[in-house]
C-alpha cells in the first residue's frame, strides 16, 4: 500500500531521531521504505531546508503563503551555490 508523503518523512525523521546515523539501505530496512524512495525524500529534505522561511498565515477562509525574508541559517543567500552549483549550473569540486 502507497503511504502518502507526510507519512514517509514522518518515518524518515523518527528513525533518525534514534540518535545514530544510518546509511540510505538502513534507513530502508529500518523504516521499511524503498532505498530509492529514500533518496527522493531525502533530496526533497534538502532542498526544503535550504530555502528561504516561509510563513503561513491561516485565516478563517483561505491560507496565505508569504517568504518573510530570512534565511535558514547556513545559507549563502544564493541558490545555485547551497545546492553545490556554480553559476551556470556547473557542478563544484
Amino acid at each position: 500500500m502507497r503511504k502518502a508523503p507526510l507519512e514517509i518523512i514522518e518515518e524518515i525523521f523518527n528513525a533518525l531521531e534514534k540518535g545514530r546515523p544510518f546509511s540510505i539501505n538502513e534507513l530502508s530496512h529500518e523504516t521499511g521504505i524503498h532505498n530509492v524512495t529514500i533518496r527522493k525524500y531525502i533530496r526533497i529534505i534538502e532542498v526544503v531546508r535550504n530555502e528561504p522561511v516561509m510563513e503561513v498565515i491561516k485565516t478563517r477562509h483561505s491560507i496565505i503563503l508569504r517568504i518573510t525574508g530570512g534565511k535558514v541559517e547556513g545559507k549563502t543567500g544564493d541558490r545555485a551555490e547551497d545546492r553545490g552549483m556554480k553559476k551556470g549550473n556547473e557542478k563544484s569540486e
